[in-house]
């Protein structure tokens, strides 16, 4: 599980790995990803993010195979209270029409304390 932490309003990246059933890392050359993370707990926001608005996949050889690096905006997060908000979610990849769900996500958003 991959737990994260960024400030409110602010660009955030990080990387996700795509594993097969055998845990070698994947080639997501052509396949498309889908990072969905739900505010907790009451499921009230929403961030999707896909390959090409938002997930770029890195080059898919050697160290960087089955990586790709998701960007959040800092629009994604503006609607965050004043406190710190949790969001849980997963990365989803779609090949040959069948969706694969990878481990999931949790990122804590705390508030910009200098604003």
């Amino acid at each position: 599980m991959s737990e994260l932490t960024m400030i409110r309003n602010d660009s955030f990246s990080f990387t996700v790995t795509v594993l097969d059933g055998a845990g070698a890392a994947l080639d997501l050359t052509g396949k498309t990803l889908r990072v969905t993370l739900v505010r907790q707990p009451l499921a009230d926001v929403t961030i999707v993010k896909n390959t090409g608005t938002g997930i770029l996949h890195q080059t898919q050889s050697g160290a960087t195979l089955g990586k790709a690096t998701v960007t959040l905006d800092p629009a994604d997060t503006s609607t965050c209270p004043d406190f710190p908000v949790a969001y849980r979610g997963d990365v989803q990849l779609t090949s040959g029409g069948l969706p694969y769900t990878t481990e999931p996500i949790w990122l804590r958003v705390d508030r910009d304390y200098s604003a």
